[in-house]
Formats: structure tokens, C-alpha cells, sequence
């Protein structure tokens, strides 16, 4: 695309890369990190220095039927909850109804869960669908 001001209106650039490192989640905590790419009698070598601050947002909103396992009276029991992932919680209720209603049975902050793996309850540990 031509610039309406002519040829010479809209520079390009004369910045070169001279260094490079890509951040990724194994990145975050540390603080100093090696060049890479750096080219070969260039004043700049070693490792960049960064203070970085990692925030994770969720914007995901769902809903449905669950099956929960709870204890009642020493006993354990399955009861089919209506849930509403939120963000990083999960609120239960009874009924879809009793979520405007209501306030939840119990929420679950699952910013504070950690697992390797989250996966559905196998077949042998219940049969029930949609468990955890």
C-alpha cells in the first residue's frame, strides 16, 4: 500500500534484533534469563534481568447437572447437584431454579485446588455420570 504522502512519508525500520529470550509459564518466578540470538561481536551478551507479576483470569461460565459425593451422618451418599463454574468456583444448589433464588449449598474455590489431572470418576470407583 502506497503512502498518500509519498515514498519517503512513512520510514521503515531501522531496529534489528540483537537479543531474544520467549517467556513461558516455566518462566515465571525467576528473574534473570539468557540471551539468545545474540549476534556475534555484539556489546550486549549475557542474561536480561526481569521483575514480572503473573496474574491467570477466567471468564468461563458454565452450567449443569453433577453428581457429588457427600458424607451424611458417617455415611456416604450421591446426590445430583445443579452447578454453576463461575470464574474460579463452582456453586451448587439443589434444583436450576434455586440458582436465583437461593443462596448455594457450598461453592468450591477451585483457585485454591491443585492436581495434576482433573478428569471424570472411572466406571469402577461410579457408575454415575458426570462425577466428582
Amino acid at each position: 500500500v502506497a503512502s498518500p504522502g509519498g515514498p519517503n512519508a512513512v520510514r521503515t525500520s531501522n531496529f534489528a534484533l540483537i537479543g531474544a529470550y520467549k517467556l513461558t509459564l516455566a518462566s515465571i518466578g525467576k528473574t534473570q534469563f539468557p540471551l539468545e540470538k545474540v549476534p556475534f561481536l555484539c556489546p550486549l551478551e549475557g542474561h536480561i534481568y526481569l521483575k514480572m507479576h503473573c496474574e491467570v483470569g477466567s471468564k468461563v461460565e458454565e452450567r449443569g447437572f453433577l453428581t457429588m459425593f457427600e458424607d451424611v451422618s458417617g455415611f456416604g451418599a450421591w446426590h445430583r447437584r445443579w452447578c454453576v463454574l463461575s470464574g474460579y468456583c463452582i456453586s451448587y444448589w439443589t434444583y436450576p431454579d434455586d440458582e436465583k433464588r437461593k443462596n448455594p449449598i457450598g461453592r468450591i474455590n477451585l483457585s485454591n485446588c491443585t492436581s495434576k489431572a482433573v478428569e471424570p470418576a472411572s466406571r469402577e470407583f461410579c457408575a454415575r455420570p458426570n462425577t466428582f
